[in-house]
């Protein structure tokens, strides 16, 4: 299908680099473990639900092939920076710097985060855009709050169940980590509930200028998208 609108994809280069910049935030606050309350979770859970309603809104407004696309272009992206910082550590440092170890410390972990959390993001956020997408044509484009929630729901739960479980096995306690998984899931349903109604807003507000229908969508995010 052929866009006539000269404002399609105004917004798309932002919504894209906010995307992976909240994808490495996650990935580099990680290994950041916090107290909230009594519960224990990672730095980077209090990001995932706005990342996953970034991505249902991608995926509302320019359809889930596009939506598809970003996802495995940051993921790439995602590769570049880690496998960059993994080179940067192994260079010999002069005795004068004092601050290796903490370079260490906190970009040491990334690569390892970055294979678990694309492990875990794909397998979540294909739950997440593929029930956008198939709830948006079953209930004709509307309700996108509602949609958002149950989606986002549904996918950072097994994003919150993988993620921590490879990111933190061997490091952390069994008990520790089921800690994180409840506390980690919890934030993230209370965020999601908040942020689906200005996400809602940002929706109601771009459709009319954005829209770009995706009436037959390949639901697979490893096979090929044929032309509309």
């Amino acid at each position: 299908m052929t866009n006539t609108n000269p404002q399609a994809y105004r917004f798309l280069p932002l919504f894209s680099m906010l995307y992976i910049t909240l994808m490495l935030s996650v990935a580099v606050l990680s290994n950041n473990i916090i107290s909230i309350g009594q519960g224990i979770t990672m730095a980077g859970t209090l990001i995932v639900p706005f990342w996953f309603g970034l991505s249902d809104i991608i995926t509302e407004i320019y359809g889930y092939k596009i939506a598809k696309r970003i996802v495995w272009m940051a993921f790439f992206c995602h590769f570049i920076f880690s496998f960059l910082c993994q080179i940067a550590l192994l260079f010999p440092h002069p005795a004068f710097w004092h601050g290796q170890a903490g370079f260490q410390e906190v970009l040491g972990p990334l690569l390892r985060n970055t294979i678990s959390g694309f492990i875990a993001y794909i397998v979540s956020i294909s739950f997440n855009i593929y029930l956008i997408s198939k709830w948006k044509i079953l209930l004709k484009g509307k309700y996108f709050w509602l949609r958002s929630i149950g989606a986002s729901t549904i996918g950072e739960l097994f994003f919150t169940i993988l993620a921590v479980f490879m990111i933190q096995y061997h490091i952390l306690p069994f008990d520790q980590i089921i800690r994180i998984i409840i506390t980690s899931y919890s934030i993230k349903v209370v965020c999601s509930l908040i942020s689906a109604f200005p996400a809602n807003f940002v929706v109601s507000a771009l459709k009319n200028i954005e829209v770009l229908p995706d009436t037959n969508p390949r639901f697979n995010p490893f096979k090929k998208d044929v032309a509309l």
